[in-house]
C-alpha cells in the first residue's frame, strides 16, 4: 500500500490558528513600539536643535534665538544679521538624528559667511508628535500663546526653559533644559 505524506487539513488550520494568536499578540507591541520612537525621536531632535542653536551662537559670538510652535510641530532656530551679506554662500544644515526614515525631510538653509552679515536658518517638523507646552524660567504668562522662543547668548548660556511634547495617544515627555543649556528628558507627564 502506497502512503502519500503531506499535512491534513487539521494541522494546517492549527498551525493557521497558531499563526494568528501570535499576530494579534505581536502586533499591538510593534504600534506601540513605533509610536513611543516616534516621541524619542522628538525629543531627540528638541535637544539637537537645542544643542545646534547653543553651539552656533558660541561659534559665530552673537545671539542664537530657538522658536517652538506651541500646539504645532514646528521648530525654528534663527540668527538673522541686519546687515545684508553680499556674498553668502547658501549650504544645506539638517539636525542629527538616529533614523532619517522615521523623520520628514527637513527644510533648512543657512548661510556661513565668515563676516557680520551671516545669517542661520534652520526649520525642523516633529513627526506626529505636537509641542503641548514651553514654560520659560521668569516668563510664566503674558506671552503669546502659538509661539516660545529661548535665545542662546554668544557666551552659550541660555534662560532655563522646559518643554512638553505630546504625540496622538497623549503619551509624553518632558525635556527640561537649564542655563548652560544642558538637556535632561523624562518619560511621561
Amino acid at each position: 500500500m502506497r502512503r502519500f505524506s503531506g499535512f491534513t487539513l487539521i494541522e494546517l488550520l492549527l498551525v493557521m490558528v497558531i499563526i494568528g494568536v501570535i499576530t494579534a499578540v505581536a502586533v499591538p507591541e510593534y504600534v506601540r513600539s513605533m509610536q513611543g520612537n516616534r516621541l524619542r525621536m522628538a525629543g531627540r531632535t528638541v535637544v539637537a536643535a537645542g544643542r545646534y542653536a547653543r553651539s552656533m551662537a558660541v561659534l559665530h559670538q552673537r545671539a542664537v534665538t530657538l522658536r517652538f510652535e506651541v500646539g504645532g510641530s514646528g521648530i525654528l532656530i534663527d540668527a538673522a544679521n541686519a546687515i545684508p551679506s553680499t556674498n553668502a554662500a547658501t549650504n544645506a544644515v539638517a539636525l542629527p538624528v538616529a533614523d532619517e526614515r522615521e523623520q520628514p525631510e527637513p527644510t533648512a538653509t543657512a548661510s556661513t559667511p565668515s563676516g557680520p552679515g551671516m545669517s542661520i536658518r534652520l526649520e525642523r517638523t516633529l513627526d506626529q508628535v505636537t509641542i503641548a507646552a514651553v514654560h520659560i524660567q521668569g516668563h510664566e504668562g503674558g506671552e503669546d500663546p502659538g509661539a516660545a522662543a529661548i535665545v542662546y547668548q554668544s557666551n552659550g548660556r541660555c534662560t532655563p526653559y522646559r518643554i512638553q511634547l505630546k504625540d496622538a495617544q497623549d503619551a509624553g515627555m518632558t525635556i527640561r533644559v537649564d542655563a548652560l543649556a544642558s538637556a535632561e528628558v523624562a518619560r511621561g507627564h
